[in-house]
């Protein structure tokens, strides 16, 4: 039965014994191609594995993965696993600006709206029109303002 196993783990302890596929394949007893497969998709066989870890004399418990564990973080500095985080983080940093600009543009709106609906219209609808645009664009700057202060209250 195959196993899914941390191709970063492999490829780095390969790397740290200045290795290449050819000269390991040749210490494991394994075929270039099986080693080449075996870093592209990271299944290996048990008898494979057992080969890999009597090279590199490490545990072969450090190459599985299991369903539910991520890769080794002691070799991940450029996995793909980092990039996809790397990517998060920098969705997550642009979602955030655009939302402080659209709470920007809308308190702004509103503040707009409220001098012209008060400009335009009886005196019984400025108060309320008043009141509500005044508070709604308070609580928006505020929020923007606490937001930009990064004590992150909202």
């Amino acid at each position: 039965m195959d196993m899914k196993i941390n191709i970063e783990v492999i490829k780095q302890a390969r790397v740290d014994k200045n290795w290449t596929q050819q000269q390991l394949a040749e210490i494991c007893g394994l075929s270039l191609r099986t080693i080449q497969r075996i870093e592209k998709t990271g299944i290996a066989s048990h008898e494979s594995i057992a080969s890999l870890s009597s090279a590199f004399e490490i545990d072969k418990d450090n190459f599985i993965l299991s369903k539910n564990d991520n890769y080794n973080l002691a070799y991940t500095s450029d996995s793909k696993q980092g990039t996809i985080r790397e990517k998060l983080a920098n969705f997550l940093v642009m979602f955030e600006q655009t939302v402080l600009y659209v709470m920007s543009l809308v308190a702004i709106g509103l503040f707009i709206l409220g001098i012209v609906g008060l400009t335009n219209s009886n005196l019984d609808t400025r108060v309320q029109l008043l009141i509500t645009v005044v508070f709604s664009s308070g609580v928006l700057f505020t929020l923007l303002v606490m937001r930009l202060s990064n004590k992150n209250s909202w």
